[in-house]
């Protein structure tokens, strides 16, 4: 085997590579499955989307997003916006 030949093998990933990477998503979908419907618990009531009077327009992402955590927030936002409190739509994000 030539040195080129040798270089190139050792720079490609191979393809068990891929198949552990693949097979790492396929376990959390699997684990994270369970929870998809679960509720929202413990310290999300403390959210904006909770907030009496929320609405998900652009002149309340403002208000949404602070300091802290700004594009955790916007995320909420977004997920306010496209389904309301539904905790499918969060939890459909968590796994991205």
């Amino acid at each position: 085997m030539s040195a080129k030949k040798r270089e190139a093998a050792a720079a490609a990933p191979s393809t068990v590579h891929y198949w552990i990477l693949l097979g790492a998503a396929f376990l959390a979908v699997v684990v994270y499955w369970t929870i998809l419907n679960a509720p929202f618990v413990f310290d999300d009531a403390t959210l904006p989307m909770f907030h009496a009077g929320n609405s998900a327009t652009l002149e309340q992402l403002r208000q949404w997003i602070g300091p802290i955590r700004p594009l955790v927030m916007i995320t909420y936002w977004v997920n306010f916006a496209a389904g309301g409190l539904d905790p499918l739509g969060y939890h459909l994000g968590n796994l991205l």
